[in-house]
């Protein structure tokens, strides 16, 4: 039963980086590769002060997704004026320099070693100790980030975004703030990242930089585009597809490293075909170009 829970809280925590990327991908136009690095900030803020401070979950949890807002958007702020392959080349060395960091800062994130022992989270003083209950925690989590990131995308917020995802030139000439807008919603992907990262520190109970590479930002992407680009439901579906495949491949009697390699394989297939015969995913709306 743990490990089904486990495995359960972990497609949640990956669909709240699908619809995070795809706010970005899917409505603003931004195809970024900073999950990974937004995320393992996420990961080892909730890690640090959940081992050196007492704190209530929804607070460390909110704590993890500021911090990585504010050094994403720091960082991304020059990249904001990028579009195409090379914002996607900038955020992909952000996510380095995160990893580097989590890497070589001995004194606080321990390194290679990580940060085990992280323990269980703490609601209005409770300690959750139940696996189960947790997923019920992180599935309120899921289902307040899927509705807020739909009010998001059907205001006039979202229309304005679709608008600058299309032509953003037409979008400025209108009168439109284009960088405000990409700001603020990579300001909302970054949140939500950190969100997903917090939820990954509780649910192993140990953080480390391997969790944390640009591979990682590549499988989110995966899940985004197989289940559509532009669509909230699609990077549902893609999660849970590709979910599927991770942990069937996993629990079929394969090796280890056979098994690892043979997921590998079959994502890159799976992305393939989709590519060939429905670029746009699932439910998408659009397609990367």
């Amino acid at each position: 039963m743990n490990i089904l829970m486990s495995i359960l809280i972990q497609l949640c925590m990956y669909i709240i980086l699908a619809i995070a990327l795809n706010l970005l991908v899917g409505y603003a136009g931004l195809v970024s590769s900073a999950t990974a690095g937004l995320f393992g900030i996420g990961g080892y803020v909730t890690a640090l002060l959940a081992l050196h401070f007492k704190l209530d979950f929804f607070i460390i949890m909110i704590t993890g997704g500021i911090v990585a807002a504010f050094l994403g958007v720091l960082v991304s702020l020059p990249a904001l004026r990028l579009k195409g392959d090379y914002f996607f080349i900038t955020t992909m060395g952000f996510t380095w320099i995160a990893v580097n960091i989590m890497t070589n800062w001995m004194d606080v994130t321990r390194g290679p070693i990580g940060l085990p022992g992280i323990p269980s989270p703490r609601i209005l003083g409770i300690s959750i100790n139940s696996r189960p209950l947790f997923f019920v925690v992180v599935l309120i989590i899921t289902g307040l980030c899927i509705f807020a990131a739909n009010r998001v995308c059907n205001s006039p917020f979202g229309r304005a975004l679709k608008g600058m995802r299309e032509d953003d030139v037409a979008l400025e000439a209108l009168g439109k703030d284009v960088a405000a807008f990409r700001a603020k919603t990579f300001t909302v992907y970054a949140i939500l990242c950190g969100v997903a990262g917090a939820i990954y520190a509780y649910n192993m109970r140990y953080v480390d930089p391997t969790a944390f590479t640009p591979d990682e930002s590549i499988f989110v992407l995966s899940m985004v585009v197989l289940g559509g680009v532009g669509s909230i439901k699609g990077s549902i579906v893609g999660v849970l597809v590709l979910g599927t495949i991770s942990e069937g491949v996993r629990y079929i009697g394969l090796p280890a490293s056979v098994a690892f390699q043979a997921r590998q394989i079959i994502y890159g297939l799976v992305l393939i075909l989709f590519m060939r015969y429905r670029p746009q995913g699932i439910f998408g709306e659009y397609k990367i170009t």
